[in-house]
């Protein structure tokens, strides 16, 4: 056989085969096809078919080129043939068919993967509640260690974890009834806590805690440090006038004259607790700040032994803040000693001191009335 005998052979087989699948489906599902346009069909390719015979004889390459453009022009016009073929109707259909369960499978993996993942985090969720608990936190359930919080609520038996914070120093149990108790005793704070540890999110209120924390440590800083050996002031601006007095509340009663200034205190500034140092002693001392009906503010330094008399500074509101540094340090530091009889005497430096500090007088402690009606008129100045 020669090889253009095989080559049509190969061919014809390929179109019988595909024309007895073609006649098998039709007759499985009962379609008519049109007569006229399987003809025209079939001898369109019959024209391919001749025209690919004709290219594989053919040695010139211009002419295999216009075989080809033939063939492309009648397969073109193969694909633009309108029809109503019920064969490829039927076809597009099993592909439409095949196509959208393809997509139902699909959804239906996507919507189980869902529901799964909803049972899963409700699941979670559950265990999560189960193992969540809010505490109402009061400083008596509180214990403080190196740069840990402890808390143990005595009324709850679930056990929680320490709290890690860096900064936290052991001796705050040492103030927890004089600073957090006396100030704080109302206060409660609620702690989330899940597995034991400490939901931040769901805990508002540690922030709050933190801050006070913060502040006592302040405190035990300025009362129980070594720099109480050196004298220092201390502005403890998170606390009302109130609060302060009742924190120093032992060193108030120990002085009716304290009690009166803290009376008259104007509530635009803060009471300043002072360790003054003097002749080589430290003593407990307080900055109390009024504003006189000429608008000048008056510093006021009273020590906590009655026996001392009050020094008074007067300033204008504008270079306030400029002078009471200079009397905190004239109060607490080493640079001066004999500093009540400095503010006494008329010497050269005893004038000079007093005009940089605003020296105005000095207030002998003869008797409750006397001196308070001594303050009234200060103030009326």
């Amino acid at each position: 056989m020669s090889k253009k005998q095989i080559v049509i052979c190969d061919i014809c087989s390929q179109y019988i085969n595909s024309l007895n699948y073609r006649e098998h489906v039709m007759f499985q599902h009962n379609l008519n096809l049109p007569a006229n346009l399987d003809i025209e069909r079939k001898i369109i390719n019959d024209q391919i078919r001749i025209i690919e015979i004709n290219k594989q004889k053919e040695i010139n390459r211009e002419k295999k080129k216009e075989h080809n453009k033939s063939i492309s022009k009648m397969m073109q016009l193969l694909n633009n043939m309108k029809t109503d073929d019920p064969f490829n109707d039927y076809m597009d259909e099993i592909k439409r068919d095949r196509e959208k369960e393809r997509e139902l499978k699909i959804e239906q993996a996507k919507q189980a993967k869902i529901e799964k993942k909803e049972r899963d985090d409700e699941v979670e969720r559950q265990t999560l509640i189960q193992n969540t608990h809010t505490f109402h936190i009061i400083w008596d359930d509180i214990i403080f260690d190196d740069d840990f919080i402890k808390i143990n609520p005595s009324n709850i038996k679930t056990i929680v974890k320490s709290i890690f914070h860096k900064g936290i120093i052991k001796s705050l149990n040492t103030i927890k009834k004089e600073y957090f108790i006396r100030l704080y005793s109302k206060k409660v704070y609620n702690l989330t806590f899940i597995k034991g540890d400490l939901d931040y999110e769901k805990s508002p209120d540690w922030s709050k805690l933190v801050s006070t924390i913060e502040f006592a440590k302040e405190y035990y800083i300025f009362r129980y440090s070594d720099f109480k050996k050196e004298g220092q002031t201390k502005k403890f601006e998170n606390l009302t006038n109130n609060q302060l007095v009742l924190l120093f509340e032992n060193l108030f009663l120990k002085s009716n004259y304290l009690k009166l200034l803290a009376s008259f205190q104007s509530h635009k500034f803060s009471i300043i607790p002072v360790i003054e140092y003097s002749n080589k002693n430290v003593e407990e001392s307080f900055i109390f700040r009024f504003i006189s009906k000429s608008e000048k503010v008056i510093t006021l330094w009273e020590n906590v032994n009655e026996s001392r008399a009050s020094h008074v500074f007067v300033t204008t509101k504008e270079n306030h803040n400029l002078v009471l540094p200079l009397i905190e340090d004239f109060i607490y530091t080493k640079h001066f000693d004999m500093k009540r009889s400095l503010l006494h005497e008329n010497s050269t430096t005893s004038l000079e001191l007093k005009k940089k500090l605003h020296f105005h007088s000095s207030k002998k402690h003869v008797g409750l009335q006397t001196y308070e009606a001594e303050l009234k008129l200060l103030f009326a100045e």
